[in-house]
């Protein structure tokens, strides 16, 4: 019996080892500097409830007014939209960010004025909006460099109940450009929160990752080889049904299919690390996927790391509880703690010719 359980842990042990082992073997083959002389970051970011201060008639976000109990006011807006492009901007302080997914930003004012601080001055950044029918009013955004990202298109695609019925929420972003001498499509998500409960939310959480497999298999059906980043607030983990199983996103390089995807933030939930921490555990809800081609040394656009999630003193705090930095967030309810945002930001490096 003591052999078979020494047995037993040992088989364990090896497969684990195994496991890191091609992982290790996966992050060879990016082959980060030596042969990438045209580098893109790519950024997602839940900048949390970006809201300004004005009410808007057709929306429900009166919480987030000079009038409303959590007291939204013209010092605080500016404050944050100051911090979020602090962060932003140290997230590589060699390398500006060339593609930026935001999620939950009200409108086009509130992207405009990010646009208008410090850190944007200067760089001529452009953006793609386009309103959702989410009943608060919050929306994605795409903002991008236009030297590096050359804009085709843009749609939005809606998503609909079992009944074939379309819901109000937060549609998912499409955007074309031309990278270099090739054509990257970029998804920006923000897929139906985990609030009420994981189980009982997760079948919207299914209806979007089924709906953004549709049209990745479109876009894959006349182009296999077509270079593809999905990034955003998902609500989910690398590891959670609609990722893993329903969008087909693999969590590591050996894929069972030429049309799952691969997830470059599994690797990081995999070491118990996330971009939101709830009762002292992380969640890796930020994701950035790519086509499977899209790790391959030989492509044309081609990821060269991992994801990192990025934190330091601009946005964290010390959480004495766990032991541990956490988002610093803008609000705890109705308490307004003066941070920038309730989850960190993840970002990945690419290769283009």
């Amino acid at each position: 019996m003591i052999f078979l359980i020494k047995n037993k842990l040992a088989m364990k042990k090896n497969v684990y080892l195994i496991g890191i082992f091609l992982i290790f073997l996966l992050f060879l083959s990016f082959d980060i500097e030596k042969k990438c002389r045209k580098k893109m970051l790519v950024v997602s970011y839940n900048v949390e409830n970006l809201f300004d201060t004005i009410d808007c008639p057709h929306s429900l976000d009166e919480e987030f007014t000079p009038m409303s109990r959590k007291d939204w006011n013209t010092k605080k807006y500016y404050k944050k939209i100051s911090d979020i492009a602090k962060v932003i901007n140290a997230i590589d302080a060699a390398h500006f960010p060339d593609l930026i997914g935001l999620i939950e930003v009200e409108n086009a004012n509130v992207i405009e004025d990010l646009l208008k601080t410090e850190s944007f001055k200067n760089k001529n950044y452009k953006y793609v909006h386009k309103e959702t029918t989410d009943p608060r009013g919050i929306d994605v955004a795409l903002v991008y460099n236009p030297q590096i990202f050359d804009y085709v298109s843009s749609s939005q695609i809606k998503l609909f109940d079992t009944t074939g019925k379309a819901y109000h929420t937060r549609e998912i972003l499409l955007v074309k450009g031309i990278v270099g001498k090739d054509t990257l499509y970029v998804f920006v998500n923000h897929w139906k929160s985990r609030y009420g409960g994981v189980e009982k939310t997760e079948f919207k959480r299914i209806i979007a990752a089924k709906t953004l497999r549709k049209e990745i298999d479109k876009i894959l059906s006349y182009n296999p080889d077509a270079e593809i980043i999905c990034l955003g607030d998902f609500n989910d983990t690398p590891a959670n049904k609609s990722l893993e199983f329903v969008l087909n996103a693999s969590q590591d390089s050996v894929f069972k299919s030429t049309e799952e995807l691969f997830n470059l933030t599994a690797y990081l939930a995999k070491q118990n690390k996330g971009t939101l921490s709830y009762k002292d555990n992380w969640y890796m809800l930020d994701n950035i996927i790519v086509s499977q081609n899209m790790i391959n040394q030989k492509n044309k656009i081609r990821a060269l790391t991992p994801a990192f999630v990025y934190s330091s003193k601009l946005n964290a705090k010390y959480n004495p509880k766990a032991n541990d930095t956490i988002p610093w967030k803008t609000y705890g309810g109705r308490e307004y703690f003066g941070g920038v945002s309730d989850h960190f930001p993840v970002y990945a490096y690419f290769c283009y010719r």
